[in-house]
């Protein structure tokens, strides 16, 4: 859902990008105020930056009609808005795994975290650590004890 919002593959954030964001979306003072269309991303960074600093791409794939429920529920976005972000944001996904990157999908990692962190610490040679399973613990943005399954 973040990726088209965030980060391309080889645009940047800039003052100008954030002043068209602005312009486009007629938001000049409300700095708050969520963007119906974003013309340019936010991140500082590149996925290519990333990638030329050795970086390691992890994608989360999920199904459409879930990210697009999800946007229309969370966002001012229209469903037609919603559909396409999601595929603009797949496209680059599509494009960073051809790249090598290490894919998950999102249900195997709410259903069987267990399963889909040990396979991720396999592919980055990391050793698994019962902790990892504690991440919603500590998430800034959701916290929670636990993730609830019934809202997935």
């Amino acid at each position: 859902m973040c990726v088209w919002r965030q980060i391309r593959f080889d645009q940047k954030a800039s003052f100008y990008g954030h002043l068209l964001n602005r312009i486009v979306n007629l938001h000049f003072l409300n700095s708050k105020k969520y963007h119906r269309i974003r013309v340019r991303p936010t991140s500082v960074f590149s996925i290519e930056d990333y990638l030329d600093r050795g970086a390691v791409l992890i994608t989360i794939s999920r199904d459409k009609e879930a990210v697009v429920k999800s946007m229309v529920n969370r966002t001012p976005l229209s469903e037609k808005q919603a559909v396409k972000e999601w595929e603009k944001a797949e496209e680059i996904l599509q494009e960073a795994n051809r790249r090598g990157a290490i894919n998950i999908q999102f249900n195997d990692l709410v259903r069987t975290p267990e399963k889909a962190m040990k396979f991720l610490c396999k592919k980055l040679n990391l050793e698994f650590e019962r902790k990892m399973l504690e991440g919603s613990k500590y998430n800034i943005i959701y916290p929670r004890n636990k993730i609830i399954r019934e809202k997935i």
